[in-house]
């Protein structure tokens, strides 16, 4: 069986890549910007307990911390179905990195855990619009009967940036420092360059998809 996968494994190669080329714009920088926010994402988001601890905060303060996430969440869906009608997807984009870069700012620079409370409820609420909004490029961009595919095939390549994220935090953690403010701090610098980076392709080459659900 391993023998026929290496077998087929160029097959594969070759209609993924045929699979993204003939699809349009909007689909192609959609991955790029997904995988690089999954990316950025994970390269804190184990160690953010740890930081948030190391600043001060007890167990119960912590617990405190964590349920805002939830609160931010819960009313990104009437936020970014708002914005995609009244300014499209790359405003909603645009407005949802925005977010994402003022939060890793606010970690990188918090010298208490109440400086991380609106750090956690800014970040929280971008990283949530983005990935409600997110769907909605696959189901725009693509054809009816490519549709399982496409999202198929965008979450699988997406997510493969999270699997490498975390060894590549154990290793700037250790060069840092180990598991302490100062070891993990760095990390939300690096996060917020790579989401600046995210927010200037978005800005330049996103376009709006066109919709060919129905084509």
């Amino acid at each position: 069986m391993l023998l026929r996968f290496v077998k087929q494994f160029p097959k594969v190669i070759r209609f993924i890549m045929q699979f993204i080329s003939r699809q349009e714009k909007a689909f192609k920088v959609n991955m790029v910007r997904a995988g690089l926010q999954n990316f950025a994402e994970k390269l804190t988001l184990q160690y953010q307990p740890v930081y948030i601890s190391a600043l001060g905060a007890t167990a119960s303060q912590l617990g405190i911390v964590s349920s805002i996430r939830g609160f931010s969440t819960a009313i990104t869906a009437v936020v970014v179905g708002w914005l995609a009608d009244k300014h499209g997807l790359k405003v909603v984009f645009n407005v949802a990195t925005l977010l994402m870069i003022m939060g890793a700012l606010l970690f990188a620079l918090a010298q208490s855990w109440m400086m991380v409370v609106p750090a956690l409820l800014i970040a929280s609420l971008g990283i949530s619009m983005s990935r409600t909004a997110c769907p909605v490029v696959c189901g725009s961009c693509l054809k009816d009967e490519e549709r399982a595919t496409g999202r198929g095939l965008c979450d699988t390549l997406t997510l493969l940036p999270r699997l490498i994220s975390p060894t590549i935090a154990a290793i700037l953690i250790t060069e840092f420092g180990g598991l302490t403010e100062s070891g993990i701090r760095p990390l939300y610098y690096i996060q917020f360059l790579i989401l600046v980076a995210i927010f200037v392709l978005v800005f330049r080459a996103f376009t709006e998809p066109v919709s060919r659900g129905n084509l």
